[in-house]
Formats: C-alpha cells, sequence, structure tokens
C-alpha cells in the first residue's frame, strides 16, 4: 500500500486526494487479508493528513469454544505524515519515505490489530466448552452431573445451598 505523494506535496494546503483501497496484506497471523476502505490525503501546511475508514476479515479463536471463525474488523485511520527531513518526528512511521513514497503498509495493519475485539466471540449466544468434560456445549447438551467445588469455597457453597457440600 505504497502511495506516491511527489505531486500531491507540490500542491497547495488543502488540496484532497481519494483512494479506494482493496489490497491483500499480511497480518500477525501470516496469512493474507484483503483490507477495504477509502482514504483521503489532504495536504496541510507541513504534512499529509490521511483520513479513512478500513475493514478487513480475519481468521479468530472463540474466547468460549475455542472454534476458529471470521471476524469483521473495522477501523477509522487519521495521521498526519510528514517528509523525510523536514519535520522532527518521534515515530519513523509517520515520515513519507524516500522518493516520497508514502507506505501505509504497517500503520493499517497497526489500527486493524488494535481494532479487533479483546474478547472475540463466534456467536452472541455462544455457549463455551463445558470445563468438566471439554464438550462443546454449542453442540451437543452437556450431560455431566459431577460438579466440583475447589476444597477451599465448601464452607460458602453450603451457606449459599443450605446443605453440606461433600467433594
Amino acid at each position: 500500500m505504497q502511495y506516491n505523494v511527489a505531486q500531491l506535496l507540490e500542491e497547495p494546503v488543502g488540496v484532497q486526494w481519494e483512494f479506494d483501497l482493496d489490497q491483500e496484506t499480511a497480518m500477525e497471523s501470516g496469512a493474507g487479508e484483503r483490507i477495504k476502505g477509502k482514504l483521503r490525503f489532504t495536504r496541510t501546511d507541513k504534512s499529509i493528513w490521511v483520513r479513512g475508514e478500513i475493514n478487513t476479515e480475519m481468521e479468530e479463536v472463540c474466547a468460549r469454544c475455542l472454534v476458529r471463525f471470521p471476524q469483521l474488523v473495522h477501523a477509522s485511520i487519521s495521521e498526519r505524515f510528514y517528509p523525510s527531513g523536514k519535520q522532527n518526528v518521534e515515530d519513523e512511521e509517520l515520515v513519507i519515505g524516500i522518493n516520497d513514497i508514502l507506505d501505509l503498509s504497517e500503520i493499517l495493519r497497526q489500527y486493524l490489530i488494535l481494532n479487533r475485539p479483546v474478547k472475540a466471540l463466534c456467536r452472541t449466544g455462544c455457549m463455551g466448552i463445558c470445563s468438566i468434560c471439554g464438550n462443546d456445549k454449542n453442540k451437543n447438551d452437556c450431560r455431566c452431573t459431577k460438579k466440583s467445588i475447589d476444597p477451599r469455597w465448601e464452607k460458602l457453597a453450603s451457606l449459599r445451598f443450605g446443605v453440606e457440600v461433600g467433594v
């Protein structure tokens, strides 16, 4: 996702370029994901301001049932990129490269990774797996009757249920 912005850097402040994005890139899993979206480049007095909306579908593992599933990830980007050598920028990724090539690959990858759900679920009502037998409760009813209670909590369990609980 490289863009030659040499002409845009010569334009007056306020000039905008728009791009439709539909490109495959490698994410953290190493697998290629297709990133789609719209980007707008705006010439400012000292930089190029990139704004836009991007989407991709990443393979996730359900936090409850451990099934792999495709997860739609959306991110809004808003960053300013400075020509190399013309501005003191602490973050090297926000610098326009040699020959005025703006490479957005890494910054878009980071935006998408940061917008992934912390606890991905394959579906809203995912019931997960049984902690005793490991059965996927979404596929089959769990028939486990043995409920083990941590011995440290036995006295509290007897207060809740009103009976002595044995392990």
